[in-house]
């Protein structure tokens, strides 16, 4: 037997097609509306909850700006937002099955991804305004031409300059994001954060990187075409500075190894004027045994007798120290 969302509910049972189902509703400012879809959700089976918690599964609103609407956006909640017309849908069924609330057929209610969204944008070729205007009305927010303070919610920048984004530097209500920000949205099915995409350079590498990400239907045919001279021009210098720092910081590496090297190379010719200059040769044994020492002389494995004297001293000091190296006696 399938899923819930698959399963075909009798005529007769039409209490259970939101049987599965915890909605909140938010900024819906027809009352009468409001108490409507409520008694439809509660004779359908379904669960009605004030406020945003973690048992609710369906989150009915309008567009994308109510306060709800954004912490499930912030915080990433697991919430399907549906439009309110999703419950008149599922309750006015005809025919001789009824389907529940979160069959596949019903997907068509969900929230459109830029619902309540202006969206104007800076430095776009001209020749490719009229794919952006159909990408923004097509997920149900609305393409502004000119930029127009009063209008615009969002003004989405190829580079962070140009008449556009100084005059949105005023308005402190409107996003300013990247280009990324758009793409993005559209490849994960929300609109995301705009904190998370603050107006910089269009990097088409990485944008070219993440197409195979993106379903086929969401990705622009040619990502370069939709970047503009200018803004193309500003980011070869970003590179080229990129560059140039790169190269003073290779040079600054070669000149550290060099010095690095030099001072190795002193600090062996150090160690081979000490001692008996025994550095390039570890197998020798650097101590000696005593001259009138007995072969016979038991004394412990791996040790090595010395003979200590001090300068006011005319006495002896025998005392035993570890073996460094193996090796016979010069």
């Amino acid at each position: 037997m399938g899923s819930d969302a698959l399963t075909i509910i009798p005529r007769s049972d039409l209490t259970r097609c939101f049987s599965n189902c915890v909605l909140t509703f938010s900024h819906l400012t027809d009352d009468k509306k409001r108490e409507d879809l409520q008694i439809k959700v509660k004779r359908m089976g379904g669960k009605l909850k004030d406020g945003l918690t973690k048992k609710v599964t369906h989150l009915i609103t309008l567009d994308w700006t109510t306060a709800k609407s954004l912490y499930v956006r912030k915080h990433k909640l697991s919430k399907v937002l549906m439009e309110p017309k999703w419950i008149d849908a599922v309750y006015n069924q005809s025919g001789s099955e009824i389907l529940p609330a979160t069959h596949p057929s019903f997907q068509r209610f969900r929230l459109p991804l830029f619902q309540g969204f202006t969206i104007c944008f800076s430095m776009v070729p001209l020749e490719k305004r009229s794919l952006i205007k159909q990408k923004v009305e097509r997920n149900g927010g609305k393409y502004a031409g000119d930029f127009n303070p009063s209008v615009v919610t969002h003004l989405v920048v190829m580079a962070p300059e140009g008449k556009k984004y100084d005059l949105s530097l005023k308005y402190a209500s409107i996003k300013k994001v990247s280009f990324h920000w758009f793409l993005d949205s559209i490849q994960q099915g929300v609109p995301l954060m705009e904190e998370d995409y603050p107006p910089k350079n269009y990097e088409l590498s990485e944008s070219l990187q993440n197409q195979s990400k993106r379903k086929s239907g969401d990705m622009f045919p040619n990502m370069g075409d939709f970047v503009s001279k200018k803004a193309k021009l500003n980011i070869f210098n970003n590179k080229q500075n990129k560059k140039t720092d790169t190269r003073i910081s290779l040079q600054k590496q070669d000149a550290d190894v060099s010095l690095a090297e030099q001072k190795a190379d002193e600090f062996e010719s150090i160690l081979k004027d000490l001692g008996n200059r025994q550095v390039e040769r570890p197998n020798q044994a650097l101590l000696k045994p005593r001259p009138n020492q007995s072969q016979n002389e038991k004394k412990p494995q791996g040790m090595l007798s010395l003979t200590m004297t001090k300068s006011s001293q005319s006495s002896e000091i025998s005392v035993s120290l570890p073996v460094l190296w193996e090796g016979s006696s010069a």
